[in-house]
């Protein structure tokens, strides 16, 4: 019995391919694999040309720098019980203004340009809607949401890379890119606007209490000297002047803090604060980003390969 077994495993050892043998196997079955890895690779690659090529266009922008957020304001706000809102990050909002209904509706309200038709039947014609359809704007409003526009920002740099993908047409991918972009300047500058206005009003309220408390400590300062003229004199009355004087110009720090905030706030209120900079503006460009044909060759190469081999090896093991 053990003599039988020790066959048996020895015949079981023999049976297993070396790779040697897988080699020659391949070798042998070479014409009808390369057939198989040619129609994978033709199948897929053939697939690649029924789907619309979709161009991608894309805007770099940076942000200005943000000067309405001091430590003062913050700190301001903060015992007003506003400093969420006033001291908000403006990064914050940028993929929301850029997919608003209000900066969207803008977008497809643009008339013709000196190259290209007005853009909302562009776009319906390249995202294939029906203009004439009940919602048609609202599908528009929501392709473009969800399918067109994408915005990124690097934590690292703060560069903000906005995207727009349309099949068909890389000129009007390069537009949509473009307009959107200016669209969210004017959009955020709009914001930034009002929430500078809203810090400006809070500075400016505080500005006039500190006021009137420095007007306050400049009398008591002044009432104090009246009455005790020869203060030097005394320690004590010496300690209270400086007291008092030292209370004085803190409030006069606070108070020219203040003022120097307010003028940033009432300037950025008037819109002469840049809030973003476009660094390189949307280009048309030569090659689509879907379906890459080159990725669908290779795989097809490969799924045909594979299946080949696959099908040879179950032919050949149920003739033998």
């Amino acid at each position: 019995m053990a003599a039988a077994t020790d066959r048996m495993d020895g015949d079981n050892v023999q049976s297993e391919p070396s790779v040697m043998e897988l080699f020659e196997w391949i070798w042998r079955k070479k014409i009808p694999m390369v057939i198989g890895l040619a129609i994978g690779a033709l199948i897929l690659w053939g697939l690649t040309w029924l789907q619309a090529p979709v161009y991608r266009a894309e805007v770099i922008i940076l942000p200005a720098e943000n000067r309405g957020n001091s430590n003062l304001l913050s700190q301001f706000a903060g015992m007003a019980g506003l400093s969420v809102d006033l001291a908000a990050s403006p990064e914050a909002t940028y993929p929301a203004i850029l997919q608003s209904h209000a900066l969207l509706g803008e977008l497809l309200d643009l008339e013709a340009d000196s190259t290209d038709m007005a853009l909302a039947p562009r776009l319906a014609e390249c995202l294939d809607v029906d203009l004439h359809e009940k919602y048609a704007r609202e599908r528009l409003k929501d392709l473009l949401r969800n399918e067109v526009v994408s915005l990124i920002q690097d934590d690292m740099t703060g560069v903000i890379e906005l995207r727009a993908e349309m099949p068909h047409s890389p000129e009007l991918a390069a537009r949509c890119a473009n307009e959107a972009a200016d669209l969210l300047a004017k959009q955020l500058g709009r914001e930034n606007r009002r929430r500078a206005s809203r810090r400006a009003d809070f500075v400016g309220a505080r500005l006039e209490d500190v006021a009137g408390e420095l007007a306050d400590a400049r009398s008591a300062v002044t009432e104090f000297v009246a009455a005790n003229r020869s203060y030097g004199e005394s320690p004590a009355l010496t300690q209270r002047y400086e007291e008092l004087t030292g209370e004085t110009m803190a409030l006069q720090r606070v108070w020219s803090g203040l003022r120097e905030q307010l003028e940033m706030e009432q300037l950025e209120a008037q819109g002469d604060v840049a809030t973003l900079n476009i660094l390189d503006r949307a280009r048309p460009p030569r090659d689509p980003v879907r379906p890459n044909r080159i990725s669908a060759l290779i795989l097809g190469a490969l799924l045909g390969l594979a299946v080949s081999a696959a099908v040879l090896g179950f032919v050949e093991a149920r003739r033998s």
